[in-house]
């Protein structure tokens, strides 16, 4: 029985650290896809080109990034607050 929680729990782990794994590169690619190269806020250069960002993916409203956590994200928000907390 022991072994079978067990299993059950590295299989978990494994979906989701899959998961999370696809979900950072669809975030790269997009970045990617949609890189700015005009200078952003304070005159740093903004990681993506917001307006065309939205033009395909309305619910965008804002990026957020900071280069020295690695963190570069969309930040979306949809008709309700659940949405987003299961889907990319």
């Amino acid at each position: 029985m022991l072994a079978v929680l067990v299993a059950v729990g590295i299989g978990w782990i494994v979906f989701k650290a899959v998961s999370y794994n696809q979900a950072q590169q669809v975030y790269r690619d997009i970045a990617k896809a949609y890189a700015n190269e005009s200078g952003g806020l304070f005159n740093e250069k903004a990681p993506v080109d917001l307006a065309a960002l939205q033009s395909e993916y309305p619910d965008i409203v804002a990026w957020i990034a900071m280069d020295d956590v690695d963190v570069s994200y969309p930040v979306v928000q949809g008709d309700d607050n659940d949405f987003y907390l299961y889907n990319d």
